[in-house]
């Protein structure tokens, strides 16, 4: 395998398109895309197909609640966009997914509990503390 070089530049600036560092809004056409795109790929992409099985119900009211936040926002469409993106990209066999090993298994068990266990406080914060005004 070939040296590679590596560079630092302690000075260099990173500006993410549309994020904060930017000043952008809050929302906008291309990270509604981006969002609906990815929300489908990254579960797809990484989690092995017990983890799929086991976080089916949890992903689907996701998915859902996002599709009508975002049709809510005027982003609808976008959002859509994205999510046929992600099915186009995983009909084509372009998604590289890991694949499952029984030795990673134990890995798995403590992954799905700490997604389950860090489901609480997200919960509290997006159901009551946002809903409620409670900043």
């Amino acid at each position: 395998m070939p040296a590679t070089k590596m560079c630092s530049a302690p000075a260099a600036k990173c500006y993410h398109i549309c994020g904060a560092s930017t000043g952008a809004v809050r929302y906008n056409a291309f990270k509604s895309q981006q969002s609906g795109r990815n929300s489908m790929l990254l579960p797809l992409k990484n989690e092995p197909l017990l983890m799929l099985v086991l976080n089916f119900i949890p992903l689907a009211l996701g998915y859902l609640l996002k599709c009508y936040k975002f049709h809510k926002q005027g982003f609808g469409e976008a959002w859509d966009k994205g999510m046929h993106e992600a099915f186009a990209l995983l009909k084509a066999g372009k998604l590289d997914k890991r694949p499952f090993r029984w030795r990673d298994l134990p890995n798995y068990i403590p992954m799905e509990l700490w997604m389950i266990w860090n489901m609480v406080p997200y919960l509290w914060y997006r159901l009551v503390v946002v809903r409620f005004d409670l900043k």
